[in-house]
């Protein structure tokens, strides 16, 4: 499984912050920088996005907006907020059921870290023009959003999933320069079932050998295959995706730092700690505290 689905299926991913909604000038949809990714649509009508250290964007009808771990303000006005939003939460002003412009935006507010691999290749603001790209099925979300239907609040938290994979794969073919390594290596004919084997049985004691025995090529092939593109060796990416695992594990179970350590592949619990230190600068006991004082690197 590779890292968006990975997110998109955790079951810890609670993304109840939901806007469908017309506006009516003055009007404002703000968040800050603790939101992990943010996917706004332009349904109708025009509005502007800011960002801090880039240029207001004007977005029109079939716009839509990626934003990742950024505070961020998207209106009306033209002109730059005097001070950016600092709560994560989304925050909505002017809304307006006669209102000329629609926004349908979701917030993925618990975006785990067993999906860093993802959070380190996106940018602050993923900006997709409707004359640039022609998604599938953001006619579909848009059509759901101007309805009064059952179960709509569900349907559309399913629909912006998948804009979300439309707009991710989008960004991903339209910009092969920008360096978005696990997004061309999942889907790569031999890294990408690869990087699924150790996802999907994360504990499992991988060698490269093995690896490559399931894919059907050479040690040699794998090994250097996956350096070019996800950017570092095949264990050494495992080694860092069971603690990233571990992570969420901790911050979103239970589980006892024992079990979470088996259950992403260390038999030593001590060994595991002493990994987790290196990785996060802390004890995994102090990690489900709240005490990370160093953030994942993918």
């Amino acid at each position: 499984m590779d890292p968006l689905s990975q997110l998109l299926n955790d079951g810890h991913n609670d993304r109840h912050e939901v806007v469908n909604a017309r506006f009516t000038a003055p009007w404002a949809l703000t968040g800050g920088a603790g939101a992990r990714l943010v996917a706004v649509v332009v349904a109708a009508g025009q509005a502007w996005c800011h960002v801090p250290g880039s240029n207001p964007v004007a977005l029109t009808k079939g716009d839509l907006v990626l934003l990742h771990r950024t505070s961020y303000a998207i209106g009306n006005d033209p002109r730059p907020p005097t001070r950016m939003a600092e709560c994560a939460a989304l925050s909505v002003t002017g809304s307006s059921l006669q209102g000329p412009t629609r926004i349908i935006a979701g917030q993925y507010s618990t975006f785990p870290e067993n999906g860093a691999a993802l959070s380190a290749d996106l940018p602050s603001c993923i900006y997709l023009s409707a004359a640039s790209w022609e998604p599938q099925l953001l006619p579909m979300l848009v059509n759901e959003a101007s309805q009064i239907t059952l179960a709509q609040r569900s349907v559309l938290r399913r629909l912006l999933d998948l804009v979300l994979v439309e707009a991710l794969r989008e960004w991903c073919e339209s910009s092969p320069a920008r360096g978005q390594a696990w997004l061309r290596a999942a889907w790569d004919p031999i890294i990408g079932p690869v990087l699924s084997l150790m996802h999907d049985d994360v504990a499992h004691p991988w060698t490269i050998h093995e690896l490559a025995e399931q894919v059907g090529c050479t040690r040699v092939s794998v090994a250097s295959r996956f350096h070019a593109l996800v950017g570092q060796p095949p264990l050494t990416y495992l080694a860092q995706w069971r603690l990233n695992v571990a992570a969420e594990l901790l911050e979103n179970t239970d589980k006892t730092v024992t079990a979470i350590a088996r259950e992403v592949g260390f038999t030593d619990p001590f060994r595991f700690s002493a990994a987790f230190v290196r990785r996060y600068g802390c004890s995994p006991a102090r990690y489900r505290l709240g005490g990370s004082s160093t953030s994942a690197q993918a």
